[in-house]
């Protein structure tokens, strides 16, 4: 699977794996310099991820207050015929 095409959460669980593999000497010697390259590039998918997503929610949460504020307290509200008598 191409790296773009991880999710973060897929991105993750095998940049935990690594890290275990790392902490229980699991990895000879030519094989932790390239899992190490790997875990960079995993980390970098996840921070791209993450920022991405921190400016998408900011953008719909700022949307959100300007479309409550459109309405103030003042203005005339339209009632129906029910609601006026």
């Amino acid at each position: 699977m191409k790296q773009e095409h991880k999710t973060y959460e897929e991105a993750l669980h095998e940049l935990e794996a690594i890290v275990d593999k790392m902490e229980n000497n699991q990895l000879g010697l030519d094989e932790l310099t390239s899992q190490l390259k790997h875990a960079q590039q995993l980390i970098k998918l996840c921070k791209d991820r993450l920022t991405k997503t921190d400016t998408e929610i900011r953008r719909i949460l700022e949307k959100g207050d300007k479309s409550e504020t459109a309405i103030s307290p003042n203005d005339k509200v339209h009632r129906t015929e029910q609601e006026e008598e």
